[in-house]
């Protein structure tokens, strides 16, 4: 009696296993129900987009991935291009009849803080330069934008890359140009004290009888809280 009880529950639970795994079954047939629905290369939402899908597209389901919260559905387009959808983006019928939808991955809160920017500027040559000359320009760039080294400012995110250039020329019959670019990514510690970037830009004389002289200029960046 016993081991008939006991028959009896594992056959009931095999089927209850079987139900559940039973619940969606692929390929399905779906239809895109927003605008410009993007068909990604990968399961991540920055992943090569292959191509974007009207409202109301036929496409068919392959099966489904989750990654972190989001559910992504890879389908196959009438074409034979293949990729992955992700967002409450698609309506298809599952196998018990009713409609299933995607859950759309929760959008980042990206922190942009606007921070002062100042720059200075220190050199080894002496009053003269080392001879190179007098007439120097001076060119700073944050992310290919010029920045006031007086009174900048630029947005900063912890976790962001930022590349610093600074252009130094002296100014006569043939320019003397010294030019040094470094990058730097600020942690949440940065935006929070503020931080610091240093470069070292040397300029050499071009020509006339001090021709080969250099002068070395240590220029500081200071992005303040």
């Amino acid at each position: 009696m016993k081991r008939t009880v006991c028959l009896l529950l594992i056959g009931l639970l095999l089927c209850l296993s079987g139900a559940a795994f039973a619940a969606v079954k692929y390929p399905q047939e779906a239809k895109t129900t927003e605008s410009a629905v993007e068909v990604h290369k990968t399961a991540r939402a920055n992943s090569t987009v292959l191509v974007r899908l009207r409202k109301g597209t036929a496409v068919t389901v392959t099966g489904e991935k989750t990654v972190g919260s989001a559910v992504w559905y890879e389908v196959t387009l009438k074409d034979g291009t293949s990729g992955f959808v992700q967002g409450d983006v698609l309506s298809m019928e599952t196998a018990k009849g009713t409609p299933k939808k995607a859950t759309p991955e929760p959008k980042k809160t990206v922190k942009v803080t606007k921070m002062p920017v100042t720059v200075e500027v220190r050199h080894d040559g002496g009053e003269l330069f080392n001879h190179i000359g007098t007439n120097w320009f001076y060119t700073y760039e944050l992310n290919g934008k010029t920045v006031d080294p007086e009174k900048g400012t630029a947005d900063f995110t912890a976790g962001r890359e930022y590349t610093f250039r600074t252009v130094i020329e002296e100014r006569d019959g043939k320019p003397d140009v010294g030019e040094n670019t470094v990058t730097y990514t600020p942690t949440e510690a940065d935006i929070k004290n503020g931080f610091t970037v240093r470069q070292k830009v040397t300029v050499s004389e071009n020509g006339g009888r001090f021709s080969g002289n250099m002068v070395t200029f240590t220029v500081t960046w200071k992005i303040n809280k």
